[in-house]
């Protein structure tokens, strides 16, 4: 199909005007998985510990379509009239970008005394105190400075320390003893100096839950978090149709371009003709300079009047892609016959 053909341009526009729908929703589609994305990256950075790259892509992903899915609730609410920033979406952006602020915010908050490290970077710098203790324990052996006390010993002295509590293990760790307690679902760390048997640090661990609702902040960031989650599944009423924004935008309804894809559409019923709305877009301008070559056949005339009712003023001899076919311009339009059949008149009125 050339393009400086229009009768040919115009006979593939009824499969364009087809697809037209799919095509919107493709973009429909892609422009929310970026959106989508963006979003979710926004959020993602607000966290300050270490996630694993399929947790991140997870949460990304969720969080992502949670924020997209309030842009639509906030987007209605916004004043806009303009159809082209509607077509853009930049209802939702706008209101999806606030639901990701907070959302980050929210992540923010239960996440900011988190150490911003990666379980790489963890491990390499345990390997290296791992190495300069094992160093430093053979320098004391070799020197024959002191020995460390017994497992037992450490042990002791941390039940000492916590008399409430039992000992449960003991791991010495270049010269400090780490030894575990438990007081039923409680546990304890007491670490003792593998050399003097002194009590260097005692720690009382709380259970996550506990942990995290020890923290006036990491409440508040679980709640915004539940909050806005709660707020987007319930008040979400589907993404807008964004077929409906672009007619709109272009000012046609889809019962009209089905119409004007009718116009134009190759399909005839009668064997060998072509919709004359295409010979008459392609021949129109030579008609009306009367640039066209006569056409003279009484008989092709006298079933031309006879089938169409309207009275024949003049014919033209045409072609199309190599196909001989009749104009006849008649008192009620424009008609169109091979040299045998007649074929139809043109539905454009004007």
């Amino acid at each position: 199909m050339a393009l400086e053909d229009p009768a040919a341009i115009l006979g593939a526009l009824p499969q364009l005007i087809q697809t037209l729908p799919l095509l919107l929703q493709t973009i429909q589609l892609f422009s929310y998985m970026v959106i989508l994305w963006f979003f979710g990256s926004i959020i993602t950075s607000a966290y300050k510990g270490h996630l694993h790259p399929l947790a991140k892509f997870f949460v990304r992903v969720f969080f992502g379509l949670i924020s997209l899915m309030i842009g639509v609730t906030i987007g209605s609410l916004l004043p806009f009239d303009n159809e082209l920033l509607k077509v853009i979406q930049a209802d939702i952006f706008i209101g999806g970008l606030i639901a990701a602020l907070l959302i980050s915010s929210a992540f923010y908050l239960f996440s900011y005394r988190i150490p911003s490290i990666s379980s790489g970077e963890v491990g390499k710098r345990i390997r290296s105190l791992e190495g300069k203790i094992a160093r430093l324990e053979s320098i004391l052996e070799r020197e024959k400075i002191s020995k460390p006390i017994a497992e037992a010993d450490a042990k002791s002295y941390a039940a000492a320390s916590l008399t409430d509590y039992k000992t449960d293990a003991a791991e010495q760790s270049g010269d400090t003893w780490k030894v575990t307690m438990r007081k039923g679902e409680k546990e304890a760390t007491v670490l003792v100096d593998a050399y003097t048997g002194s009590v260097v640090k005692t720690v009382k661990h709380k259970t996550r839950i506990g942990e995290v609702f020890s923290d006036p902040l990491k409440i508040a960031g679980i709640v915004i978090l539940a909050v806005l989650v709660v707020f987007g599944v319930f008040t979400f009423r589907g993404f807008p149709d964004f077929g409906s924004d672009v007619y709109s935008l272009i000012d046609i309804t889809p019962s009209q371009l089905e119409g004007l894809a009718g116009m134009f559409s190759a399909n005839e019923t009668v064997a060998g003709c072509v919709n004359t709305n295409l010979l008459l877009f392609q021949y129109n301008d030579a008609i009306v300079r009367g640039t066209l070559p006569p056409y003279t056949n009484g008989t092709l005339q006298s079933a031309i009047e006879n089938q169409s009712g309207f009275n024949v003023i003049r014919m033209y001899s045409v072609t199309h892609q190599s196909q001989p076919f009749i104009l006849a311009v008649t008192s009620g339009g424009v008609c169109s016959s091979t040299p045998e059949t007649f074929c139809g008149c043109s539905t454009i009125s004007g």
